[in-house]
């Protein structure tokens, strides 16, 4: 195998490490007290643009991974991480959001932005990512 093509194997190995740390943390979230929860997953390999801070940047495309939690009490939280790539770099969000009474959803939590350049770096921020999930078990519980 190339250089080229390993890396796509390492990513796409990766990617199913995750999948599998996220039916874990499924199965803490209703051990936890939650009705249910089911894990998401979606990957597009578009470019597009993102504006922020009066910026654009060009990403390559993205992989959202999470879980969608239906916490015994009724309420729906939404725990994502989102990696996008550029030519550049690695960009890995976190996020937690909660259903509200409208219908919509309102900001939990967002955690600290990772960046890598390269990508065993990347790998390890996203592991690291999807582990910090787990922070959101309480507001499931009730206690948080």
């Amino acid at each position: 195998m190339d250089a080229a093509s390993v890396d796509v194997a390492s990513f796409l190995n990766a990617v199913q490490d995750r999948i599998e740390q996220l039916r874990q943390l499924r199965q803490d979230f209703i051990a936890a007290g939650a009705a249910n929860a089911s894990v998401t997953f979606n990957l597009s390999g578009r470019p597009f643009n993102l504006h922020r801070a009066g910026s654009v940047i060009e990403y390559r495309g993205c992989l959202a991974l999470g879980l969608i939690v239906h916490a015994g009490d009724g309420r729906e939280f939404d725990l994502g991480v989102d990696l996008l790539w550029s030519d550049e770099a690695w960009l890995i969000d976190t996020e937690a959001w909660v259903g509200n009474d409208d219908g919509g959803q309102d900001p939990l939590e967002r955690l600290p932005q990772r960046t890598a350049a390269d990508l065993p770096s990347c790998l390890r921020h996203l592991q690291a990512a999807v582990g910090d999930l787990a922070r959101f078990r309480s507001h499931v519980s009730g206690a948080g």
